[in-house]
C-alpha cells in the first residue's frame, strides 16, 4: 500500500450493501417475522378494528335511512301480519327475506342506539376476522403446493409451472396474504355502513363471509346451510349461486351437489314458513317481495347507474343487456375456469358421458373435451388435471386414463344380403368399440357413475377465487349499485386483486421476477382505490361511474389471465397440513 493512502473499509470483491439491499433484507425479515406470528397479528387487527369501529360510532352522528323503515317492517310482523305486501315501512313495502325480520327484531331488542352501534362495530370486526381466517386458509395452500421444488402452480390444475426460488415464492405467497388483510378495515365507506347506517348488506356480508369459511375447510353441509341463512337476509347473496353451484358439484358429484342445493331450498322453506304456511296468498306475496327481481331502484342513488342517461337507466334494453353480459360472463368463466378441471360445464354434470364425445382422460367430473377448437384451460386440464373424481385416492397425482367404459356393441345384427356390406358393419363395429373417446352412454350408464363419485376435497384457494368472482362478476354487471351495495364485495377486492395480478415468473419481461409482480400488485391495490375513492361520492357523478365500470373489468380481465390454482387437494402434500389449520 502507498503510504499516505487510506485502506478501503470495503475489497473491491465485497462492494458496500446498496440501501436497496437493506431494504430488501429488512422486507424479508419482517416478512419472516410476520408469518411466525400471523396469528397474533390477526388478533391485533381485529381488536384494533372493533375499537376503531366502537369510537366512530360513538363519535360520529347516527345517520337515518333505513333504520326506522326496518323498526316499523319489524314491528307490523311481529303485530301478526302475514302478508309481505301489507308489511310497510317509511321506504316501502317489505323486500326482504325473513331471515333479515328475525336479525332485526333481536337488533330492536338492544337497550340503546348506542348498542346497536356496538354491535354493528363487533360485526364489522367479525366480517374482517372471518374474511383474514379465509384468506389465511388459500395461503397456506398456496405455500405449500409451492414448497416442493420452490414452484408456484399456475395454469390449471397442477398446470404448468414457473420456476422459482423458494425465497421468492415464499415471499410473494406471504405479501398475498398480508396486504389483504392489512387493507380490509380500512374501507371508510364501510366502516359508515356498518356502525352509522346499520343496513342490512353488513349483516348479509357477515353470515356470508362465515359461509366462505366453511366452504374453504369443505364443510359443504354446514357452509351450505350458512350461506341459506346470508340469502334470507339479503338476496343479493344469491350472486354466489353459481359459482356454488360448481364447487358442490365438484365436491359432492351431480347427485350430493344437488342434494346441498335441495338442502338450501329447505332453509328458505323453514325461515319462511310463517309466512308460506299462512295462506295461498301470503305465500305468493312473499316470494314475490322477499326475491324481488323486477325491482325498480332510484337512479339519485346510483353509484354505477350515473354513467347512463335518465332514459337508458330505466330502460328494459339495459336491463337484458346486462343479464346477458352476466350470464355469458359465468359461463364464460364457469367454463375455462372453474370447471376446467372437471371438463368443463358439461363434464361437471355428466352430459358428455350421456351424449359422448371428450377424451377418456378428463380430470374431474365427467372427461375432459378433446379435439379442435379447445380453450387452452380447457387443454391443459384435460392434459394435466388427472386427479379426478373416479381416480383412487391413492394413485391420484399419477398420469393415467379412464379405460373406455362399455357399451351395447352395435354387433351385426342386420341382416346383410352381401358379404361386403356384413364386412363393413363389422369393422364399424370393431373400431366404435376401440375408439379412444368416450362413447355414449345410457341414462343407467350416467347414474352408476354419478353415484360412483366419491366425495372429493377442494383447494381453499380455488373455492375463494370461484365464489368471490362470481361475486364480482355479478356487481359488475349489476344495473344499480347504491351506496350500502359496497359492502357485498369490498372484503373481497384486495385479495382477487392481488389474485389477477398473477404470479412472479422466473422469465418476466423487463424487471425481475419479483419485482414485476410487485408493480402488478401495486397496480391492481391501485384499481381497489380507484373503486373505494368513487363510493365515497356523493352524489353519484358520471365520470366516477366511468371510472367505476373501467376498475371492475379491470379486475375481471386480470381474474381471467391470472393463473388458476389447482382445484383438488393433494392429499399427500396438503392434506394433513390443512386439517391442522
Amino acid at each position: 500500500m502507498t503510504p499516505g493512502t487510506r485502506r478501503s473499509p470495503h475489497p473491491p470483491s465485497q462492494p458496500r450493501p446498496s440501501f436497496l439491499r437493506h431494504l430488501i433484507r429488512g422486507v424479508d425479515a419482517t416478512l419472516t417475522a410476520a408469518d411466525g406470528s400471523f396469528p397474533a397479528l390477526a388478533a391485533a387487527l381485529i381488536i384494533a378494528d372493533m375499537a376503531m369501529a366502537v369510537v366512530v360510532s360513538r363519535a360520529v352522528p347516527y345517520t337515518e335511512i333505513d333504520w326506522a323503515a326496518y323498526m316499523e317492517q319489524v314491528r307490523t310482523a311481529a303485530a301478526g301480519e302475514r302478508n309481505y305486501r301489507a308489511i310497510r315501512g317509511g321506504t316501502g313495502p317489505l323486500v326482504y327475506p325473513a331471515v333479515f325480520l328475525y336479525v332485526y327484531a333481536a337488533l330492536a331488542a338492544l337497550p340503546s342506539a348506542a348498542a346497536v352501534g356496538v354491535a354493528f362495530a363487533v360485526l364489522h370486526a367479525a366480517t374482517v376476522g372471518l374474511y383474514v381466517a379465509a384468506y389465511r386458509r388459500a395461503y397456506v395452500a398456496l405455500a405449500i403446493g409451492a414448497s416442493g421444488g420452490g414452484q408456484l402452480k399456475g395454469g390449471v390444475a397442477n398446470g404448468p409451472s414457473h420456476s422459482l426460488s423458494p425465497a421468492t415464492t415464499a415471499r410473494a405467497a406471504l405479501v398475498s396474504l398480508l396486504l389483504p388483510c392489512v387493507l380490509l378495515p380500512l374501507s371508510r365507506r364501510v366502516l359508515s355502513l356498518y356502525v352509522l347506517r346499520f343496513f342490512n348488506d353488513g349483516v348479509e356480508a357477515a353470515v356470508a363471509a362465515a359461509a366462505l369459511l366453511l366452504f374453504s375447510y369443505n364443510a359443504w353441509t354446514a357452509g351450505t346451510l350458512v350461506y341459506s341463512l346470508a340469502v334470507g337476509i339479503k338476496m343479493n347473496a344469491l350472486l354466489l349461486a353459481p359459482a356454488l353451484a360448481v364447487l358442490l358439484f365438484q365436491a359432492r358429484g351431480p347427485l350430493g351437489g344437488t342434494a346441498l342445493v335441495g338442502l338450501a331450498g329447505v332453509v328458505q322453506l323453514v325461515v319462511g314458513a310463517p309466512f308460506l304456511a299462512a295462506g295461498r296468498a301470503e305465500a305468493v306475496a312473499y316470494v314475490a317481495k322477499a326475491f324481488e327481481l323486477d325491482r325498480a331502484f332510484l337512479q339519485k342513488w346510483s353509484v354505477n347507474g350515473a354513467a347512463y342517461s335518465a332514459e337508458t337507466f330505466s330502460s328494459a334494453t339495459l336491463s337484458r343487456s346486462l343479464l346477458g353480459v352476466h350470464l355469458g360472463l359465468l359461463l364464460a368463466f364457469g367454463h375455462t375456469h372453474w370447471a376446467a378441471a372437471s371438463g368443463g360445464l358439461p363434464g361437471l354434470i355428466g352430459f358428455d358421458r350421456l351424449l359422448g364425445g371428450g377424451s377418456g382422460s378428463g380430470g374431474g367430473g365427467g372427461g375432459g373435451s378433446g379435439g379442435g377448437g379447445v380453450h387452452p384451460r380447457m387443454a391443459a386440464a384435460a392434459t394435466t388435471a388427472v386427479d379426478s373424481p373416479v381416480t383412487p385416492a391413492a394413485t391420484r397425482g399419477v398420469a393415467a386414463t379412464q379405460p373406455p367404459l362399455p357399451i351395447p356393441s352395435a354387433a351385426t345384427t342386420t341382416t346383410s344380403t352381401t358379404t361386403t356390406a356384413t364386412a363393413t358393419a363389422t369393422s364399424a363395429a370393431t373400431s366404435a368399440a376401440t375408439s379412444p373417446t368416450t362413447p355414449t352412454l345410457s341414462p343407467s350408464g350416467w347414474w352408476a357413475w354419478a353415484t360412483a363419485y366419491p366425495p372429493r376435497r377442494l383447494t381453499p384457494a380455488h373455492t375463494l377465487r370461484t365464489l368471490l368472482t362470481a361475486n364480482l362478476i355479478g356487481v359488475a354487471a349489476a344495473r344499480t349499485l347504491h351506496y350500502q351495495f359496497y359492502a357485498w364485495y369490498w372484503h373481497s377486492l384486495p385479495w382477487l386483486a392481488v389474485v389477477a395480478a398473477g404470479a412472479p415468473t422466473s422469465k418476466p419481461a423487463g424487471l425481475g421476477g419479483g419485482a414485476a409482480w410487485a408493480a402488478a400488485v401495486a397496480a391492481h391495490l391501485g384499481v381497489v382505490a380507484v373503486i373505494e375513492v368513487v363510493f365515497n361520492i356523493y352524489p353519484p357523478r358520471p365520470i366516477a361511474a366511468v371510472a367505476l365500470h373501467a376498475a371492475h373489468a379491470v379486475l375481471l380481465l386480470g381474474l381471467w389471465h391470472a393463473p388458476s390454482p389447482a382445484v383438488w387437494e393433494d392429499e399427500e402434500e396438503r392434506g394433513d397440513a390443512l386439517k391442522r389449520l
